[in-house]
């Protein structure tokens, strides 16, 4: 006997999808990676510039979606979407070492490791 297809319950579920890349692509923090996120592995995630008197990034981010875009030899390569919340509540948990970085090194950031960008697939 030949199984079913329901491709109205398919229809549902990929406009679903469609919505939520609408949803992150409107209301998301875009960040690019590339060259050095390849050497060591890890994302720079900012939260202040120019010492503790400007909170940045993530800290003060009202989007809901933080995007990271990969790029090598200036190629996309991969993105990450993860809604801003949830990344709070890893960096909290975590305890992610904090570097100098961004423009001439004004910023303060967490390094995040990509594999942690990407969770469980």
């Amino acid at each position: 006997m030949e199984k079913k297809i329901d491709f109205s319950r398919d229809l549902e579920f990929g406009e679903m999808g469609e919505k939520l890349a609408y949803l992150s692509f409107k209301d998301a923090e875009v960040k690019s990676e590339r060259g050095r996120c390849f050497e060591t592995g890890n994302h720079y995630c900012e939260f202040t510039w120019n010492g503790k008197q400007s909170p940045t990034g993530i800290t003060q981010t009202p989007c809901q979606f933080w995007i990271v875009n990969l790029f090598k030899d200036d190629k996309f390569v991969n993105a990450v979407i993860i809604p801003v919340e949830k990344l709070r509540k890893q960096i909290k948990e975590k305890k992610y070492r904090i570097v100098s970085g961004g423009d001439n090194n004004k910023g303060t950031g967490f390094l995040i490791p990509l594999k942690d960008l990407f969770g469980e697939i």
